[in-house]
């Protein structure tokens, strides 16, 4: 009997969580403080699934070949994976004056209405990050002023370093080690740039995006092209772990709340972008993810040795001077950039 009863007990529950609508978020791993989720989920009465990616070029894939039942309702693609994405149709207008995001004003204006979508007619800041270089500075004696894209051809790190599996983000790098800016165009630069990029794939131990971070904490590599968020959470681990920006320059990179063309729960999607720009929650999710937050009103709520590291926070004028934003070049350089960065891949 109390078997039967178990198991009827188990029945309910499931059909009561069964019965509650569903929203479904893609987005990057850890990247969702899961009280964030929990308190949306007790107020709404809803459940929240989240599924992950490892780059704007899987989610793009992702979303493109997206069939009714697989259906996501809120993305957070990149900037210019968003520009991409608008093109391509692929994400939902927000409503006219944002009307439902009752917090609109708590947003830094520096992030609103960038090039990829002007006056955010489809999507909303979450958070701000940069991608450059990090390493163990124990282990390999470098300090910030030696800080080169070079080091990752020197062929006394090799083995020791780890690349990005990034598309844009790669070849960025390899314009960069060409003197030239990171939203190359040109055929022939990209065509180089390729080849850069088997050269820094050779002389590195590993090209991978989820888990680099724990290759440098546990010491299998002491040099990763990196994103700072990642890195940055890791140094309690291993205090010798270093981020900067090296003197070639990096990029700056904004991730955005979007949601998708025809989502099933697109009402739900919009409050919960709602929840996200209220000052306390921006400030969990920025903890959470250890980045950056574009909500001017949550920096209140964050601790100041967080809010005033550089490495989080760069200077403003760092930011398209030693900072790039990566840009949707169009469709047919894109096309370029795909077959060549394949072809790195495959080689």
């Amino acid at each position: 009997m109390k078997h039967l009863l178990h198991a009827a007990l188990l029945l309910i529950i499931t059909c009561a969580c069964q019965s509650k609508p569903a929203l479904h978020i893609y987005t990057w791993s850890q990247y969702l403080d899961p009280e964030v989720i929990a308190a949306f989920e007790a107020r709404e009465h809803c459940r929240v699934v989240v599924d992950t990616f490892s780059s704007n070029e899987e989610l793009f894939a992702k979303i493109k070949n997206m069939k009714g039942s697989q259906a996501y309702d809120i993305l957070t693609p990149s900037d210019y994976m968003t520009g991409i994405m608008i093109a391509d149709g692929l994400l939902e207008e927000l409503p006219s004056g944002h009307k439902g995001l009752d917090a609109w004003d708590n947003l830094d204006s520096s992030f609103l209405d960038l090039d990829f979508d002007r006056g955010n007619r489809y999507s909303m800041p979450y958070l701000v990050g940069m991608t450059g270089m990090a390493w163990d500075e124990e282990r390999t004696k470098l300090n910030a002023d030696d800080l080169s894209w070079k080091i990752f051809l020197d062929p006394r790190f090799k083995n020791q370093t780890g690349i990005l599996n990034d598309m844009r983000e790669s070849f960025a790098v390899a314009a960069k080690l060409a003197g030239r800016r990171a939203n190359e165009t040109d055929p022939q630069a990209l065509e180089a740039a390729a080849q850069t990029i088997k050269l820094l794939k050779e002389n590195s131990r590993t090209i991978i995006s989820d888990g680099f971070e724990q290759l440098l904490a546990s010491g299998e590599i002491a040099i990763a092209h990196a994103y700072n968020n990642s890195l940055l959470s890791l140094k309690r681990q291993r205090s010798s772990l270093r981020f900067a920006i090296p003197k070639e320059g990096g990029v700056i990179w904004l991730d955005n709340m979007a949601i998708v063309k025809g989502a099933p729960k697109k009402e739900l999607a919009l409050r919960f972008l709602n929840h996200c720009l209220d000052p306390q929650i921006a400030a969990k999710n920025s903890l959470f993810a250890y980045s950056a937050t574009p909500n001017k009103n949550a920096l209140r709520y964050l601790p100041e040795e967080f809010s005033k590291d550089p490495a989080l926070y760069p200077p403003r004028e760092a930011i398209g001077n030693k900072l790039e934003w990566l840009k949707n070049p169009g469709m047919t350089v894109n096309a370029a950039y795909a077959r060549l960065w394949n072809d790195v891949l495959s080689d």
